[in-house]
């Protein structure tokens, strides 16, 4: 089962890409850059692994505190 999980602070998105309990990738945007980035740069996270959107079981965002995902 893969997933996507999404978090935010004041500074920036974070994400991993999850495989189970087991983290393959994790990565970080700038909240200046998100709103604008933040789908293109999932869209090549998943093409790297060979995976698609609809690969993903579910996708799990904290909803706050933060900017982006509030």
């Amino acid at each position: 089962m893969y997933y996507l999980a999404i978090q935010n602070n004041y500074n920036e998105v974070q994400f991993s890409l999850m495989s189970g309990t087991t983290a393959i990738i994790s990565d970080s945007l700038s909240k200046l850059h998100a709103s604008k980035e933040l789908v293109a740069h999932l869209n090549t996270l998943l093409i790297s692994h060979n995976l698609t959107l609809s690969d993903l079981s579910f996708i799990a965002a904290n909803c706050g505190p933060g900017p982006f995902t509030t």
